[in-house]
């Protein structure tokens, strides 16, 4: 039977660790191979020692080969150890013993008090910032300093976001106890927060909605008061919106109040309702059921001229004369108004039976100023889907840009 090639290294450890007072694990390992390969093994011990989240592993490769002048022993140890973080190395000290007998020795020490004193100086720093922000968000709320109180609240996450992560590495080197959890009062903060802000009481003035004539240049004004039981409440952000768009912002006084000139022209297209919203994160605003205060009013539309030149293309005309009095008012064709010059670009996209889908370009020009809307429409002729994508284009911003519109 030949013979095969064996795996055979010695390794000879002499091994000990220590978890005394002073919380200091030491491990001895020696080998024949290397001073480095005796450093590995005794911080792989180490690290066996200190925590079960640690990976170490450790393969010993040795190979004889036999030939005609004898026996040639090579050997090749390779050592990996996985430790949790770079902190442990810088942590671990190396004492290089003696060479005997052919092998190399090393004694690997690892202070775990000094090890985590880091850790345990950002732990505390993060929870110094944490109480912080919750005594001075205690503070607004005493104060009934409602946005500032959330503010500081939502700073909390962020700050106290790397805590977990370091208790998580902390603990693959010490055992963990309550005491170093993080402590905090966010949550019984935030519910004041909302019962407080549930208190508020919104007054619009007028409360009833508002009538007169639209004209060009005028406004209206909404005065809004903020108040809860000990008075007006400051800095309270609102915003004014209609249809969906925010119209005017701005934050109450030192009186609780706060005054909104709306200008006329940008009450004209329906609805007729305005809403007073209180400018807070939705989140809470709903968990405060702090719901907007819907303030109806009533304008004289006026009248307004426009002089479009659509070519031969009547219905064109038609159709934008019927979108732009739904958004402006009425308005009339005429001559004594500017002319202004339409042009229609229509490309088929789509057909289905008799229904074509055009990608339809229009363009408005007047005294030298030019603007262009896209929208899709669909019919059985061109003319019909031309119809139908002008009645619904967003034509506001040609308006203003081209003041397409006379009184």
């Amino acid at each position: 039977m030949p013979k095969q090639a064996t795996l055979r290294i010695i390794c000879l450890m002499a091994c000990f660790a220590t978890l005394a007072c002073a919380r200091v694990v030491t491990w001895t390992a020696y080998s024949e191979d290397s001073q480095d390969a005796a450093d590995e093994l005794a911080i792989g011990g180490v690290a066996r020692q200190i925590s079960s989240h640690v990976k170490a592993s450790t393969a010993l490769y040795q190979s004889e080969t036999v030939n005609k002048s004898g026996a040639d022993l090579q050997s090749q140890v390779t050592i990996r150890n996985s430790v949790h973080s770079d902190i442990f190395l810088k942590g671990i000290r190396l004492q290089k013993l003696p060479k005997k007998d052919n092998k190399f020795g090393t004694t690997a020490t690892l202070d775990l008090d000094e090890l985590t004193s880091n850790y345990r100086f950002k732990l505390q720093t993060i929870q110094q910032e944490v109480s912080s922000l919750e005594s001075r968000a205690k503070a607004a709320l005493a104060e009934h300093r409602y946005v500032d109180a959330y503010k500081l609240l939502g700073e909390i996450p962020g700050v106290s976001r790397p805590y977990e992560s370091i208790l998580e590495e902390m603990a693959t080197y010490v055992t963990l106890d309550n005491s170093l959890r993080l402590k905090t009062e966010a949550a019984t903060i935030k519910d004041s927060l909302v019962k407080g802000l549930r208190k508020l009481e919104f007054k619009v003035v007028p409360g009833q909605g508002f009538t007169g004539p639209l004209q060009k240049d005028s406004s209206y004004t909404i005065n809004v008061k903020v108040s809860d039981s000990n008075g007006g409440v400051a800095a309270f952000p609102i915003t004014v919106e209609h249809g969906g768009k925010i119209l005017e912002e701005a934050s109450t006084n030192s009186a609780g109040e706060a005054t909104f000139k709306i200008p006329a022209k940008q009450l004209a297209q329906k609805p007729h309702e305005l809403l007073v919203v209180p400018s807070i994160p939705l989140d809470l605003r709903t968990a405060a059921s702090l719901n907007p205060v819907k303030v109806p009013y009533q304008i004289d539309l006026p009248n307004y001229r426009v002089n479009l030149d659509c070519g031969n293309r009547g219905t064109v005309c038609t159709a934008l004369l019927e979108r732009l009095s739904k958004l402006k008012g009425n308005v009339t064709q005429s001559s004594d108004a500017k002319p202004a010059t339409v042009r229609i670009e229509a490309q088929p996209t789509r057909k289905l039976k008799d229904l074509t889908s055009y990608s339809i370009v229009l363009s408005l020009t007047k005294d030298g100023k030019s603007c262009q809307v896209k929208a899709s429409g669909t019919g059985r002729t061109e003319e019909e889907a031309v119809s139908m994508a002008v009645g619904k284009m967003d034509l506001l911003r040609c308006v203003e840009t081209l003041d397409l519109l006379s009184f």
